[in-house]
């Protein structure tokens, strides 16, 4: 019997080679001691290796296939109106700044060349979002 030990380092190098996560996985199988067959299969609703070890390699693979980008980038999130996000993403656009955009999210990357100028840009928007509420508030008294 031979045993050895999985890291995350050595599946993700394997992966790095060229090997997939689904290829890991049915070498494992293949190779599975007869007795992980039958035990096994019965404990784990016919799973010959254990679902957790399955799901990690799964996993690993997934983080190396995370947006890694080339360029200094920034996340901009958390607007408090859709449109102060389109306004910002508008800005954005105009300065070709932009790399992606999620509308649902509303979220958007940015080179960060225009982090500064874009971040006064949304806290002027905030600021004027705010004299907008401050003076509807007076209106109502």
């Amino acid at each position: 019997m031979i045993q050895g030990v999985m890291t995350r380092e050595s599946v993700q190098g394997a992966i790095n080679k060229g090997i997939t996560a689904s290829q890991i996985e049915q070498f494992l199988i293949q190779h599975a001691h007869r007795d992980m067959f039958i035990f096994n299969k019965k404990k784990y609703d016919g799973a010959v290796i254990h679902p957790d070890v399955s799901k990690r390699i799964y996993l690993w693979e997934k983080e190396l296939k995370r947006l890694k980008p080339h360029y200094p980038a920034v996340l901009f999130n958390n607007f408090s109106t859709k449109e102060m996000f389109d306004k910002a993403v508008s800005f954005s656009n105009e300065h070709e700044w932009t790399i992606d955009i999620h509308i649902h999210k509303q979220c958007f990357v940015a080179h960060s060349e225009g982090r500064k100028d874009l971040e006064e840009y949304i806290k002027e928007l905030m600021f004027q979002q705010q004299q907008q509420q401050t003076q509807l508030q007076r209106m109502e008294f």
